[in-house]
């Protein structure tokens, strides 16, 4: 065994994410999130040096803060160019966020699996199948996956993530009316459009036992949509069901040094503050702000984190909340910097 020294490396890769803890010698010990929103092609510009997605670079593991297209799709992007044909991500293990039990929660992850297929692209009209069918496909090697909530861990090396977000239940009042309301939207607009409502039908045909095992169906295999022939008012609700994936965004604390709060909305990031001041945690040296530094709650000025590390682009650097200023030491913006690194404060973990 071997000490070596740890950082992590907030790539620029404009309104996106994209995040690694690795070695001097460009061993990825965990990846965060692989995606862009920027039409540059931003995600590629740090392959190498900095990237780990080398043809014998070995990533132990990715974890997807959640399904949004701007978080993972740089795993599309590998697998579809020819300059990455030899590349090989070697993933040994795959995390993603747990979808959540609360009333309706059955019907509401239907309807995102559906928009995601419509807005995202996805293949199979299953999130979680999706993600680890196209990484299988780059990996190179068998891994494992977990999908993650309150209370997990995640190991990394001398590195250990506990999961603050989400649940595996949701009892919110506010939140369960929030999903009840928009699922009778949806039901309501889809209605006065026949060709999407039997597609939802078509999509929902499909047997329980069939969707949980990620099984294609040759029916929804078949369609193709893109974006530019999906009417506003059934685009619009995707929009509506990315503020609900927002909510059900893994955050997590690593070893009391960085607080990771994904793409949190406001009452979420304070129950997650309420949860960590039941700890006793109220200081980190590095924090991940919240949806690119457009999300706050004031319950934030109750911890401290020494650096704040916001990535953002353009669009997203000018609805940045102001409130991230007063709980910290130093402010960094990859739309300023361009890629951050910063040294892990345990300076050292074992590589085999």
């Amino acid at each position: 065994m071997e000490g070596t020294m740890l950082y992590i490396i907030m790539h620029d890769v404009g309104d996106g994410n994209h995040i690694d803890f690795t070695s001097t010698g460009l061993h990825s010990i965990l990846k965060i999130d692989f995606g862009t929103n920027s039409k540059k092609d931003l995600l590629f510009k740090d392959f190498p040096p900095l990237s780990p997605f080398r043809r014998h670079a070995i990533s132990n593991s990715f974890l997807l803060s959640h399904f949004h297209a701007d978080h993972y799709n740089g795993l599309i992007q590998v697998l579809h160019r020819r300059e990455f044909a030899d590349i090989r991500f070697g993933f040994q293990n795959v995390y993603y966020p747990r979808f959540p039990k609360f009333p309706n929660s059955s019907i509401l992850e239907k309807q995102m699996l559906f928009f995601n297929r419509l807005l995202l692209g996805d293949y199979s009209g299953s999130q979680q199948y999706d993600l680890i069918r196209i990484i299988s496909k780059q990996n190179g090697r068998a891994f494992k996956y977990y999908p993650l909530s309150q209370g997990n861990r995640v190991q990394g090396g001398d590195m250990e993530a506990e999961i603050l977000w989400p649940p595996r239940l949701i009892t919110d009042n506010e939140f369960i009316k929030t999903v009840r309301d928009l699922i009778a939207k949806i039901e309501e607009v889809l209605s006065r459009h026949p060709r999407y409502d039997e597609l939802y039908r078509k999509m929902n045909e499909t047997p329980k036992e069939a969707s949980e095992a990620g099984v294609n169906t040759d029916d929804l295999e078949e369609i193709e949509l893109s974006e530019a022939e999906i009417p506003e008012e059934i685009a619009n609700l995707g929009k509506d069901l990315r503020g609900i994936a927002n909510r059900l965004s893994i955050s997590f604390l690593t070893d009391k040094a960085l607080l990771f709060l994904g793409d949190l909305e406001c009452k979420e990031i304070a129950t997650v503050i309420k949860y960590l001041k039941r700890s006793k945690f109220n200081h980190s040296e590095y924090m991940i702000a919240a949806h690119h530094g457009s999300h706050w709650h004031d319950s934030l000025l109750d911890i401290f984190a020494n650096e704040i590390l916001v990535s953002n682009g353009r669009r997203m650097v000018v609805k940045f909340k102001e409130g991230y200023k007063g709980i910290t030491n130093r402010l960094r913006f990859t739309y300023l910097e361009g890629s951050i690194i910063v040294r892990w404060p345990r300076l050292t973990f074992e590589c085999s």
